[in-house]
């Protein structure tokens, strides 16, 4: 409702699109409204909920390619989430890059690319690892094992790829998945 009626003052005022919110008064209803809703997304004072270091914006940046998108969830965390894109043009040497930032990944979507069990060896360098998505790739169920290490492993999706029963029972001996 916050949201709702900032936008409608907003379009009030003529929806102006160079308008910049330091410029208005203080007191002003506008800005009052969008402080409001600002405040509900910065959420200060809370406590993060990952205790591992920001990796620089630059870092970042340069690990961004037409293959590759590596974002931070979210302003005020410093976990990362990464994807793959253009499976024709994916090698190996892109996953291991990310090596770089192997403890702020929490996130890897690898869906339909060229990735084995040995790219598993290198995932399972990323030790804050939550979720992973390798639907579609080249991976065996005797690749799951490289993973059984990653305790912060919590959804791992392996639709349309070689695994059976025996490489999930592996990855059951961790509590902490469940999806």
């Amino acid at each position: 409702s916050e949201e709702l009626a900032f936008i409608t003052s907003w379009i009030d005022r003529g929806a102006d699109t160079q308008m910049q919110l330091r410029e208005l008064p203080l007191s002003d209803s506008m800005r009052m409204r969008a402080n409001s809703v600002i405040a509900q997304y910065e959420q200060p004072g809370t406590e993060p909920k990952y205790k591992f270091e920001f990796v620089s914006r630059d870092v970042i940046q340069n690990l961004n390619t037409p293959y590759r998108t590596v974002l931070q969830i979210a302003r005020n965390e410093p976990a990362l989430q990464v994807d793959f894109f253009l499976s024709g043009s994916f090698q190996h040497q892109f996953l291991e890059e990310l090596l770089l930032v192997k403890d702020q990944i929490v996130s890897l979507n690898l869906s339909k690319m060229p990735v084995n069990d040995n790219s598993l060896l290198t995932i399972a360098q990323f030790i804050n690892l939550e979720k992973l998505i390798l639907n579609g790739t080249r991976i065996t169920g005797s690749g799951l094992k490289n993973l059984a290490s990653l305790q912060n492993l919590r959804s791992i999706s392996v639709s349309g790829t070689a695994t059976d029963l025996a490489g999930l029972e592996t990855l059951a001996t961790n509590p902490g998945i469940n999806e």
